[in-house]
């Protein structure tokens, strides 16, 4: 049995930001303490068995250099190519966060070690919102998208006589975000490709119905992709929701489906049920124990943690990575 993990990530030095990452890392240690599992945080991966790199390009490269066993991500890197190139990481299992993403892997012949799905749980708990009768407004959502989307559905909206609230991607707190849902009966989300979605989870669990308006490509975000995708990914389909069925609402992949959509929507909205939803699928408890059991896949024997001579390529420094620094500091020898 696991009684206690090690977590290597940023996200301590960088505080309690509203963003994906950053609830990774909070989401996990409340699913760990949920279920009586015990967890350091950025101690040396030589001292523990049982290693999470979450957000560390650092502890990736040290996990890698001494072979440590251990679990990656998740999205710790977009694709392969942002790896350090000189590392073996064969003892490792990558996290991905949805199946989407594992497919952009598969694309390129990614098979230098196994690769599971992993979304983080959703504390529902946190988002129970004291919604009233009265609630009759449209949260619509908003993540680098045309802005002429958002003139469109706006202009939708209120040909409906409903009132809008905007949230920006980037620009709200939680306690604005948990504001904003309390007054709405429903969501239209305008977002770019999600990983795993975890603002639009989170609406979900307060019991707010959506209609997603869907990517179809990487370039759907604006004015351009944040990431730089090869053109081999031109035609892939990314979603902006990764999680999600009928008990949450509907999914249109153009503004011409909105108005007929909506109005469907409205003449069915005590039919969705979107808190049941996070409640059976994206727990803390049940990411926290999935988690758990991806650590008893690892191959523990083989790892070599006593290192002496280790080779690898002169440019170790390219992209800024510290291996060198690593390497000396350990007692670690370069070959020439």
């Amino acid at each position: 049995m696991i009684k206690k993990i090690n977590i290597l990530s940023i996200t301590p030095k960088t505080g309690k930001k509203t963003g994906g990452p950053n609830k990774v890392f909070h989401n996990l240690c409340k699913g760990l303490n949920r279920i009586n599992v015990t967890f350091s945080i950025n101690e040396s991966p030589l001292k523990h068995k049982y290693n999470l790199v979450q957000s560390s390009i650092d502890a990736l490269i040290d996990v890698g250099l001494y072979r440590i066993p251990s679990l990656i991500g998740p999205n710790l890197v977009v694709l392969p190519r942002d790896l350090p190139p000189f590392l073996k990481l064969n003892h490792t299992i990558f996290l991905h966060p949805a199946e989407w993403c594992k497919d952009l892997w598969d694309i390129v012949g990614y098979n230098k070690n196994s690769i599971v799905i992993w979304p983080v749980g959703i504390d529902w708990e946190e988002f129970v919102i004291n919604r009233t009768s009265s609630a009759n407004r449209v949260l619509i959502y908003f993540k680098r998208r045309n802005p002429l989307l958002l003139k469109n559905v706006l202009e939708i909206a209120s040909s409906f006589g409903m009132d809008s609230i905007i949230v920006e991607y980037g620009k709200y707190t939680e306690q604005q975000y948990k504001e904003a849902l309390s007054v709405c009966k429903l969501g239209i989300w305008i977002g770019t490709s999600e990983s795993q979605g975890i603002a639009q989870q989170e609406a979900l669990a307060s019991g707010l119905p959506l209609i997603i308006l869907d990517v179809n490509s990487f370039w759907d975000e604006y004015p351009y992709p944040s990431y730089p995708f090869p053109r081999k990914f031109h035609n892939f389909k990314p979603t902006s929701a990764p999680y999600f069925d009928k008990q949450c609402g509907i999914i249109i992949e153009s503004i011409s489906q909105l108005p007929e959509t909506l109005e469907t929507f409205l003449d069915n909205i005590n039919n969705f049920d979107p808190m049941t939803y996070i409640q059976s699928k994206l727990t803390l408890e049940k990411a926290a124990n999935q988690l758990l059991g991806y650590f008893t896949k690892l191959q523990f024997e083989e790892s070599i943690r006593n290192i002496k001579n280790i080779s690898i390529p002169k440019n170790i420094m390219k992209n800024g990575y510290r291996a060198k620094k690593y390497l000396v500091k350990s007692g670690a020898r370069f070959k020439k």
